[in-house]
C-alpha cells in the first residue's frame, strides 16, 4: 500500500495530496446503479418512461377535451333553459293581458247591461 505524498503549496496553508500519485479511476463518481446497467439497458429504461409520459399527456389531453365537451353542453343547456324560461314568461305575460282584456270587456259589458237594465226598468 503506497502512501500518498503530501506537497505544500506557498497559496495554501493546509497540505494538499499530491495528484500524480493518483492514478485514474474508471467512471468512479458514478453511482453503482449506471455502472453496473448497460448503455442498451438504460436507454430501454428512458424509452419507456418517455412512452409512459407520453400516453399521460395523451390521457391528459383526451380527459381536458371531455371536461371541455361537458362545459359546452351544460353552457348549451344553460342557454336553452334560459330561452325556454323567457319564452315561458313571454307565455304568462300574454295569457294574463288576455285574462285583464277578457274582465275589463265583462265589466263593460256587465256596465252596458245594467245601463240597459236600468232604463228598461224605469
Amino acid at each position: 500500500m503506497e502512501v500518498p505524498q503530501i506537497s505544500y503549496s506557498v497559496s495554501t496553508f493546509y497540505p494538499t495530496i499530491d495528484r500524480r500519485s493518483h492514478g485514474f479511476c474508471s467512471r468512479s463518481h458514478i453511482p453503482d446503479g449506471v455502472k453496473a446497467k448497460s448503455w442498451d439497458d438504460r436507454m430501454e429504461k428512458t424509452k419507456k418512461e418517455l412512452a409512459i409520459k407520453k400516453i399521460q399527456l395523451e390521457l391528459k389531453a383526451e380527459k381536458q377535451a371531455e371536461i371541455t365537451r361537458y362545459v359546452k353542453f351544460i353552457q348549451l343547456t344553460m342557454v336553452h333553459s334560459q330561452i325556454f324560461i323567457l319564452n315561458r314568461r313571454r307565455e304568462v305575460t300574454l295569457e294574463r293581458k288576455k285574462a285583464a282584456e277578457e274582465r275589463r270587456r265583462f265589466e263593460e259589458e256587465k256596465v252596458k247591461v245594467g245601463a240597459i237594465s236600468y232604463l228598461t226598468c224605469s
